[in-house]
Formats: C-alpha cells, sequence, structure tokens
C-alpha cells in the first residue's frame, strides 16, 4: 500500500536536492500518448520506416527505433526523425496548452525550497511545452531539462545526471520523485539516495515498488513529508 516505509537506506552525505518528473507528478497535462503513438506511427509507415514490432516500444524509443530501419533502408534518417518529433510536440502541445499543476504540486515546491533543498524536473516532454505549463504556472526550480537537452532521455541515468550536475548536486545527495516505473529504473540506474513514487494512473503502487522505489506515496503532500523527515536520516 502507499505509505509504506523506506526498506533500506542508502549512503548519503545528506540530503540536497529533489528532482521532479513533469508530466504527471509536477503538471497534469493529460498527454494523449494513444494519440501520439497513433500519429506517429502513420507517419512512420508513409515514409517507409515502420517495421514489426515498433507499435511495443515507447514513442521516443520507437522513433529511435524507425531512424534505424530508416537508415538501414537507405532513407532520409533525418528527415523521417523531424517529421516523427513533428507529430509528437504537436500533441505535447495540445495537452500543455490546457494543463495545470499537480495537485499540492506548489506546496510541495515551496516546502523542499524553503528546508534549503534544490529542487529540478527532467521530463520527456519538449522544452517549448514544458514553458507552456510553467509560464502560466511559475514554480521556482533550480533546473529544468526536458528530453531536447540532452542525448538520451530517462529512463537513461544521464537524463537525471545532467539536472544534477547543473545544481552541482552528487547523485548520494539526490532524490528523484516520479509517477512511472521509468523513473523509478532511472532513480536506481543513477544511483541516487532516494527514489520515491506518487501512486497514479500511470503505474501501480506494485509495480513502482516492483521497480525498487524506496517508498510510495498517496500525493505529493505525502511525498515531501517523507523526503523532509528523511533527508537527515540518510546519515550512515
Amino acid at each position: 500500500m502507499p505509505g509504506a516505509p523506506i526498506t533500506a537506506k542508502r549512503k548519503s552525505w545528506g540530503l540536497r536536492a529533489v528532482v521532479f518528473d513533469f508530466d504527471g507528478t509536477i503538471a497534469d497535462t493529460r498527454i494523449n500518448f494513444g494519440l501520439m503513438r497513433q500519429r506517429v506511427a502513420e507517419v512512420l509507415e508513409a515514409l517507409g520506416a515502420w517495421e514489426e514490432g515498433l507499435e511495443g516500444r515507447y514513442v521516443l524509443e520507437m522513433v529511435e527505433a524507425a531512424v534505424d530501419v530508416a537508415r538501414q533502408r537507405g532513407l532520409d534518417a533525418q528527415a523521417v526523425r523531424a517529421a516523427a518529433e513533428e507529430e509528437i510536440r504537436a500533441v505535447e502541445y495540445e495537452a500543455c496548452g490546457r494543463a495545470r499543476l499537480c495537485a499540492g504540486a506548489a506546496e510541495a515546491v515551496a516546502r523542499l525550497k524553503a528546508a534549503g533543498l534544490r529542487v529540478g524536473v527532467i521530463t520527456r516532454n519538449c522544452g517549448a511545452a514544458v514553458e507552456m505549463v510553467l509560464s502560466r504556472h511559475p514554480l521556482p526550480l533550480d533546473a529544468v531539462v526536458p528530453r531536447d537537452s540532452v542525448l538520451r532521455p530517462k529512463p537513461h541515468p544521464a537524463h537525471l545526471m545532467e539536472a544534477l550536475n547543473a545544481m552541482g548536486v552528487a547523485p548520494s545527495q539526490a532524490a528523484l520523485v516520479g509517477d512511472h516505473v521509468t523513473d523509478v529504473q532511472c532513480a536506481r540506474a543513477a544511483k541516487v539516495a532516494l527514489a520515491v513514487a506518487v501512486a497514479g494512473a500511470s503505474s501501480s503502487p506494485s509495480e513502482l515498488r516492483a521497480a525498487g522505489a524506496d517508498f510510495v506515496a498517496c500525493n505529493l503532500c505525502e511525498a515531501a513529508d517523507f523526503l523532509l523527515s528523511h533527508g537527515d536520516s540518510l546519515h550512515e
């Protein structure tokens, strides 16, 4: 059940930063990923870069695989990537143009900042779409790293490391908060001190724990409570 206690401490010199996922954790974007996948698949098929098996991948990984297919078939790989990314951004813009912050997001960030922690965001969303939300609902963030600022987006740990480097914080001094198993996988791969999950529509509590979450919160308020109460206990 959400709220289960941390099962194991990880060595740390103390929590100095918290990095949040964006979609579904900080922002209620409600991106229609089904529509996104459909539109991308149609473009890839029209350009001759589709092959059986791509439908089982996340959309960004689908595009990368299709770009490889395009190269193998002697197609214009960059044109394939550009066309697919245009469809992805169109769906993101439509959703983020009306998105709001998730319940408790502003309060959670404010509490963590008041405690002296640095707060960042990483997201598989594009930077322009993220800015559409944050321009209307600003937050005191120390780093925002969208997918178009990195070569390898999460769950690859390089994405999280980019945010931590921007804030001058070591993985052992940081926590990642997200709502999807890929967020937890990213946290574990980067070896951050804590992987905190917020249960929601993306992944079930059992899936989040199976991925390696240290704590599964019911909401952002509970996640902030956990982070603030466990910051000092990370010392060993």
